[in-house]
């Protein structure tokens, strides 16, 4: 079989291009951009580019266009099948079906790499290999496989899978008792090849009641962490209750993720994540899903059938459709969280970006309703909370790719992989740009061109 990769990741040629450098916001206009083996080769002035680099090469005219790289997703979950009880045998059939939209929506959008966060291990690492070879439509995929928490602890509406299933899948959740624990499956992970580890650190359901769960036992957490660095294996943390986040701070690991939703930050948590030099994800669109129900009902009217699965549809459907009309009735959710959470969450970005944190764009895509492809409701959440459009650019982009240790990704240039976007308008100015990209471009491979068809 060709792979769509050997068919596409060859010579290519972007003319006439605005390159936009989202570190600083700077625009080089007039560009010539060579990209050849899934790598930007040369960046260079009308007519510089040698005929023997670019003979046989696809072009594009991207006159009116600016260049970017590829759009970064710091936490979302690529496997979400939109349901909070375990899948009858239809639901499980459509799984695999839901994912590859979950995928190709993604890749659509112009987000060129994902940090997924959760996934069955097996599954995860065979679609992260896939989408290298270029034989799934889909971005580049970091991922954990599955999370780690307490027995017992959240997600309590996520079942670890049967040993018979798991044995062909990979495990989703594992509740840890014993540090020994910890260090075994840890090191089983790394033989399969994960890209970080995931634990979870939260001790109450995001209910009305706030009803009590088990927590990840810092001793657990600790031989997590020190596993994982063994293998050179990061660590990201879940954390949303600001009870959680004073003892959280004393452990060691190397990403916090999501903004505490029911508070605002004690400075002495601020000076704490700026001390340790602590990357944060947001998910806005997620915990702030409130702020876009109307936008994600007129989404799935125009788009549902091209996004979900039918099961799928009509569960997110029935969710959207409770939101609006304040008659909640989820397991574990209530109204507290989707209400004032959102709120706490932009003042916290505020507080850290203050101090100088690094916090980087995650949607959480996949998880509860949050459909896949908006990225840019994330990023309008930033400039709503304060930062200017191209600080919510570097979020996805540049300050992305610096937390995730790949800064190869935050920038288009020589070397670099061949991870672009084009766009008819600068987003380091409006970020509602993102809200059309009309190529994408992942290393090397076109997965879109739309220039001419709007």
């Amino acid at each position: 079989m060709i792979s769509l990769f050997e068919k596409q990741a060859r010579r290519l040629v972007i003319r006439d291009v605005a390159v936009l450098d989202p570190r600083d916001g700077t625009v080089t206009p007039h560009r010539d951009v060579l990209c050849n083996g899934g790598f930007v080769a040369a960046i260079a002035g009308p007519g510089d580019l040698s005929a023997e680099l670019t003979s046989g090469a696809q072009s594009i005219d991207a006159r009116g266009y600016f260049a970017l790289p590829g759009l970064i997703d710091c936490h979302l979950h690529m496997a979400g099948v939109f349901q909070l009880e375990p899948p009858d045998l239809g639901e499980a059939l459509a799984m695999p079906r839901q994912m590859g939209k979950n995928l190709r929506a993604l890749i659509q959008s112009g987000v060129t790499t994902v940090r997924d966060m959760g996934a069955p291990a097996k599954v995860a690492v065979w679609l992260r290999e896939r989408a290298a070879e270029g034989r799934l439509e889909s971005p580049r995929i970091l991922t954990p496989g599955p999370v780690f928490t307490a027995p017992g602890g959240y997600p309590a509406f996520m079942e670890e899978l049967p040993p018979a299933v798991a044995w062909g899948l990979g495990q989703v959740k594992i509740g840890l008792e014993h540090p020994d624990e910890a260090r075994r499956y840890v090191d089983e992970l790394a033989e399969l090849g994960v890209d970080h580890i995931k634990a979870m650190y939260t001790s109450e359901d995001y209910d009305d009641q706030r009803t009590p769960l088990p927590r990840l036992g810092d001793a657990q957490l600790r031989a997590l962490t020190e596993r994982a660095h063994h293998h050179n294996l990061p660590v990201a943390v879940h954390h949303v209750w600001l009870k959680d986040l004073g003892p959280l701070l004393e452990l060691d690991f190397d990403s916090l993720e999501h903004l505490t939703l029911d508070g605002v930050m004690e400075p002495g948590h601020v000076k704490r994540i700026k001390e340790r030099n602590l990357p944060v994800t947001t998910t806005f669109m997620t915990y702030g899903i409130i702020d876009f129900i109307e936008e994600m009902a007129d989404l799935l009217q125009r788009y549902g059938e091209t996004l979900f699965e039918p099961g799928a549809l009509a569960r997110v459907h029935g969710m959207v459709n409770q939101i609006r009309s304040r008659q909640l009735d989820m397991q574990g959710f209530g109204w507290n969280f989707i209400e004032t959470g959102i709120q706490y969450s932009l003042k916290n970005l505020q507080w850290l970006r203050e101090a100088g944190v690094r916090v980087v764009a995650g949607t959480d895509q996949g998880g509860a309703i949050t459909p896949f492809g908006q990225i840019v409701w994330e990023l309008r959440s930033f400039v709503r909370g304060g930062c200017t459009h191209l600080e919510a650019l570097q979020a996805a982009t540049s300050e992305a790719a610096e937390a995730l240790g790949r800064p190869e990704l935050g920038a288009l240039r020589p070397g670099g992989p061949a991870d672009v976007i084009l766009v008819a308008a600068n987003p380091a100015q409006d970020v509602r740009a993102l809200e059309n990209v009309d190529v994408v471009i992942r290393d090397g491979i076109v997965f879109k061109n739309w220039i001419g068809a709007r």
